[in-house]
């Protein structure tokens, strides 16, 4: 009984861990979404709080490889017993809980950052297209320019004599 109470403590204390990874997640991609709405987007800005997202991810991960490692250990005495183990059953509910919320606000969030960043990516697309387009007509301008001053015609000569 003593080891599935120093079991139960530990998955509390993994899902208090995921939560406080889970924050961070949020953080970040709430500091995403103000990059988005600034004028000029700032890409490099973007990818580090990406990097440091994944690094957050990759530890969740891990955390829930732990959580399921211990919990299959101690999943048939708990059903067998839940009353011996109320409290931390309890405690540990109020955790998955508070991460199933953080999991569901992180989607939500990163669903609409998807959309910003598709949006933002069109709108670079956008003005590059134009760029090259302006670029283009420029060149096309003075290349017309330059055949017009280098012909040997005058430009008001009547040729019908």
């Amino acid at each position: 009984m003593n080891n599935i109470n120093t079991q139960l403590d530990l998955l509390i204390n993994v899902t208090l861990k995921k939560s406080l990874y889970l924050k961070d997640i949020l953080a970040y991609t709430k500091e995403q979404t103000d990059l988005l709405e600034q004028e000029e987007f700032d890409l490099n800005a973007f990818n580090r709080f990406m990097e440091k997202k994944e690094v957050l991810i990759n530890q969740v991960v891990e955390i829930d490889d732990g959580f399921q490692s211990i919990y299959r250990k101690v999943r048939s005495v708990i059903e067998a017993h839940p009353e011996l183990y109320k409290e931390k059953i309890q405690a540990l509910k109020q955790s998955i809980i508070t991460i199933g919320d953080l999991s569901v606000t992180i989607t939500v969030q990163e669903e609409r950052n998807k959309m910003s960043f598709m949006s933002k990516s069109r709108e670079e697309k956008s003005k590059v297209k134009e760029f090259r387009q302006s670029k283009k007509t420029v060149a096309n301008y003075y290349s017309n320019m330059n055949k017009q001053n280098n012909s040997n015609t005058p430009h008001f000569f009547d040729s019908k004599k």
